[in-house]
């Protein structure tokens, strides 16, 4: 039987399918796509990393009963109970829990969607953070890739962001070792200087735009120009298509940034 996610009631980051942001709760304004709700025989407080000083700090995780869900090399990976915790931590076992987060330039991220601002929400997207319960093996990676996600870079805390078609984002969410999936929304694109000129009122400013890899950047460069009166490109992908950076620079009036914020293919300003 494969490990679940333990279950905190009262997390709103815990909690089943739709779970609402970055992702929950406003269900009818905002949505956040999380793992179901697991089955749970007993209760946990969820996942914890023990260091393995010596092999017999294993062997007396295996006597205590914990249920050990992935070696590392100088780690496991635990599910926990406050009781097995403090049992341990009693006999000098370095256990330290899993706090899960997501950094963004915008700030921290803890599954609730009432930190995502209402008007910088979508779930129009092709882009998902999917954390995993604890540090990836490549087994795990391996198992993303297989169920159509492309990965295109790291956070933090087990998180990734990920190109996936929506239709199979079901699949990822699905696999044991993947604890949430959530919709990559605009305002996790926004830098701390685009905020700070934003909250100065400027009118207009030069932004930096890193744009999915995949495509070509003077094409959508152009595309977001012309849409939005961008001026003065600078293209920034030396090596075509396909590669990094893909990025490029633009005078655009600040009022447009929340808008480019939404473009599909753009990824940063």
């Amino acid at each position: 039987m494969h490990p679940r996610g333990c279950v905190r009631l009262g997390n709103n980051a815990t909690k089943m399918g739709v779970v609402l942001i970055p992702l929950v709760l406003f269900l009818g304004s905002l949505a956040v796509i999380n793992q179901p709700l697991p089955n749970i025989s007993e209760s946990c407080n969820g996942y914890a990393l023990v260091e393995l000083k010596t092999p017999e700090t294993l062997e007396a995780l295996r006597d205590a009963g914990m249920k050990i869900v992935q070696v590392y090399d100088h780690y496991a990976l635990v599910k926990y109970t406050d009781e097995e915790m403090r049992a341990l931590r009693s006999k000098g076992v370095n256990i330290n829990p899993i706090d899960y987060w997501v950094g963004f330039q915008a700030g921290k991220f803890h599954g609730d969607a009432r930190e995502i601002p209402a008007d910088y929400y979508t779930e129009a997207t092709d882009f998902y953070i999917v954390q995993l319960i604890g540090p990836p093996t490549p087994e795990w990676k391996e198992g993303l890739k297989l169920n159509g996600a492309k990965i295109y870079s790291y956070y933090n805390e087990y998180a990734y962001l990920v190109k996936v078609d929506p239709s199979r984002v079901s699949d990822i969410r699905s696999l044991w070792y993947v604890r949430a999936v959530y919709p990559f929304q605009p305002y996790w694109k926004l830098g701390k200087t685009i905020m700070d000129v934003m909250e100065k009122g400027l009118t207009e400013t030069r932004i930096t735009v890193v744009v999915d890899p995949e495509l070509d950047v003077r094409e959508v460069a152009e595309r977001i120009a012309l849409k939005y009166g961008g001026q003065n490109i600078k293209v920034i992908q030396p090596n075509g298509p396909g590669t990094y950076p893909a990025k490029f620079e633009m005078d655009v009036e600040t009022r447009y940034i929340r808008d480019i914020a939404f473009e599909p293919d753009v990824l940063a300003i």
